[in-house]
């Protein structure tokens, strides 16, 4: 019975994680996102929220980057999870969740060298 509760997780995990990840797939590159005001709605998407604040496109494409790495590294490792318990899988090996969380670094130094500059700079 347990080990059907543990499989039931995981699916669910998984399940989650492939949503997550289509929806953060889909607001960096092609749905917008709206901003309700009491007497008008504003429509953006990622990329003209991005060039408000960076100056050029491979900012804006930085940018895009690391957001994904930050935001997707986590649900790819929630998928991995759940893939692991669905499946009853037992690893000794961390290459994959150290290699994951560099990346994640990654992108937590990409978006700093961006952020910080306009942060600063006003």
């Amino acid at each position: 019975m347990a080990r059907f509760v543990i499989a039931i997780i995981g699916i669910v995990l998984v399940f989650t994680g492939i949503v997550l990840l289509f929806a953060l797939v889909a607001s960096l590159f092609a749905i917008p996102f709206s901003f309700f005001l009491p007497f008008d709605t504003w429509f953006f998407t990622w990329p003209q929220t991005i060039d408000m604040v960076l100056d050029t496109g491979w900012m804006t494409f930085l940018a895009s980057l690391a957001v994904f790495l930050i935001v997707g590294i986590p649900v790819a490792l929630l998928i991995f999870l759940g893939i692991r318990l669905a499946f009853n899988i037992e690893s000794k090996n961390n290459q994959f969740a150290i290699s994951m969380f560099i990346l994640w670094l990654i992108g937590l130094a990409i978006l700093s060298f961006l952020v910080l500059p306009v942060f600063f700079n006003g």
